[in-house]
């Protein structure tokens, strides 16, 4: 078992700029040795990544008495996935070693704030029909994979430090139209104790 923080990128399409925040990860690792120096190491990771500004819209037109157009607009703000890493881990040292590996990723949920904007005779009314609706995934990829490079000091036979560099080499927002002409491939640094 193990407990990280997530310092990730995050998505953008509306014209701001990505960023990077900090988000939680918890998994389980298993560990086994193929020589005295080396292991191979298999995990299943939760990953939840807030802070994007994701928005998409679709517009339904109707002409019952009078011409009705119905926008709806979702802004997703966090994706979460499962993370399966696989690597091989050499060690330095009696407490530090290297891992170097790939992982695949599954888009699990997100959480989007949904509005909707009715117009009917020149008159315009909006409202936020919620601010935590799940599972709204259309543009966005559902799976993923990178390369993982992680450096781990062991505290004790039981504790150790970790720290790893994940980047995704598939954009996760390609099926999403832009502002700007970018790409989304992730890139995450995550510090747990396992």
């Amino acid at each position: 078992l193990w407990g990280a923080i997530n310092y990730c990128s995050t998505y953008a399409n509306d014209g701001r700029a990505s960023s990077f925040v900090w988000s939680p990860l918890i998994g389980i690792r298993y560990m086994r040795w193929l020589s005295p120096h080396t292991s191979l190491t298999v995990a299943f990771d939760f990953v939840q990544k807030s802070g994007h500004h994701l928005r998409q819209e679709n517009e339904n037109i109707s002409f019952f008495l009078d011409k009705e157009v119905e926008k709806n607009i979702v802004y997703t703000h966090t994706t979460q996935y499962l993370h399966i890493p696989a690597s091989v881990e050499w060690n330095l040292s009696g407490r530090a070693s290297v891992s170097l590996g790939a992982f695949a990723g599954i888009l699990i949920d997100t959480r989007s704030t949904v509005s909707k904007k009715i117009t009917m005779a020149g008159e315009t009314t909006s409202r936020i029909l919620g601010d935590d609706f799940p599972g709204y995934t259309s543009g966005l990829e559902t799976f993923n994979g990178g390369v993982l490079l992680a450096y781990t000091w062991r505290l004790s036979p039981q504790w150790s430090l970790r720290a790893q560099y994940l980047q995704v080499f598939i954009d996760q927002t390609s099926g999403l139209e832009t502002v700007q002409d970018s790409k989304h491939y992730t890139s995450d640094i995550q510090l747990g104790v396992n």
